[in-house]
């Protein structure tokens, strides 16, 4: 949600193709928990002096966006709730992220935290990202943030998600899926895909924190996986999850941008085959990439036809899901399947 000035300091999102937001007072969407949350928050920073937002046009101001995150409380149940969305009934704990400018003062971020904690008790952690808000509109090439760590302002910054019967810790760096309801649906969906393939080694390209690494190893799906994210704060999450429950020995975490020729040259010569027979790395019977919305960079693409990976799983939004997947067909590959799932709120976008 971004802050912006209207009467008063408000928190609402953009109309597609407008730049100008919409105050919003009460989500439908989102657990009864976040919208306590969503309250305290900008109760919080109404009572904060000389909090307001950053104005592109002018500079003034520091707050940028606040985004809520909330994970299931397994085996609890919130009793009376009014207005629930996602997982309605359930219990849900929160972590707020505000994010803001690079100016923004620590001290009045702190005091805006510890208001938010004291007024609303499903808070678990409040942290500060000052890598600046997103765009109302994503321009082509922009890419996503996430490789700054952010800074603890109170509480804790993980939560606890529940992925193939174990207990996760996500960062606040890394995406996660907003739709908790469909979260284990999509898991087990690409699980299912990968398993068609049979594979020894699987690839898990643009991996983030490593969900689909994790649920995979977990399930014992196949013998190794190969993670790779551009992003530290995320592939550290991820190494910490696997080494909690002792299966860091199964995985391979590389950081790389896969957007980058570089970068994917130096990967290619980390294959261990016939061309190069000092590699480290074996070559994918399965190629999970899940890019994002912006889709596969052209790059990659030809580096995974010039690898020849026998099936790829492929997990994307809109119209670069689609692109990406007639460019492929253009360079061998056929559709075996395709499953919509309705997996971000207040988006009219399909993953």
């Amino acid at each position: 949600f971004k802050f912006f000035l209207r009467g008063g300091v408000q928190l609402g999102l953009h109309p597609a193709g407008s730049p100008v937001p919409i105050a919003v007072g009460l989500c439908h969407l989102h657990p009864s928990a976040s919208q306590r949350a969503f309250e305290a928050t900008l109760e919080a920073v109404r009572s904060e002096p000389g909090a307001l937002p950053f104005n592109e046009r002018t500079g003034t101001g520091y707050l940028c966006q606040a985004l809520f995150r909330a994970a299931t409380l397994r085996g609890e149940v919130e009793v009376g709730e009014l207005g629930g969305g996602t997982g309605a009934g359930e219990a849900h704990e929160l972590l707020v992220t505000l994010v803001t400018m690079p100016c923004a003062p620590v001290d009045a971020l702190r005091r805006i935290a510890d208001g938010i904690m004291r007024r609303c008790a499903d808070v678990v952690g409040v942290t500060w990202s000052p890598e600046g808000g997103e765009p109302a509109e994503r321009q082509p090439g922009w890419r996503s943030q996430g490789s700054v760590l952010q800074e603890l302002l109170a509480g804790r910054s993980r939560l606890v998600h529940l992925i193939a019967g174990l207990p996760f810790r996500s960062t606040p760096e890394a995406f996660f899926r907003p739709n908790l309801l469909l979260s284990d649906a999509i898991l087990q969906r690409v699980a299912a895909d990968v398993a068609c393939g049979r594979p020894k080694v699987i690839w898990d390209a643009f991996c983030g924190q490593g969900c689909l690494t994790f649920a995979l190893l977990a399930e014992r799906r196949c013998g190794h996986i190969v993670a790779l994210d551009r992003s530290g704060p995320s592939l550290a999450a991820l190494r910490d999850n696997l080494e909690e429950h002792g299966l860091a020995e199964q995985a391979s975490i590389i950081t790389a941008d896969l957007g980058s020729p570089v970068e994917l040259r130096l990967l290619r010569a980390r294959l261990l085959d016939d061309e190069f027979p000092g590699g480290d790395l074996l070559r994918p019977d399965v190629l999970i990439a899940d890019p994002g919305r912006n889709g596969m960079p052209k790059a990659f693409r030809r580096f995974v036809h010039e690898m020849q990976v026998p099936t790829v799983v492929y997990v994307g939004s809109g119209l670069a899901a689609l692109k990406d997947c007639a460019l492929l067909q253009k360079r061998g590959y056929e559709i075996e399947a395709f499953a919509p799932y309705d997996a971000y709120p207040h988006q009219a976008r399909l993953e």
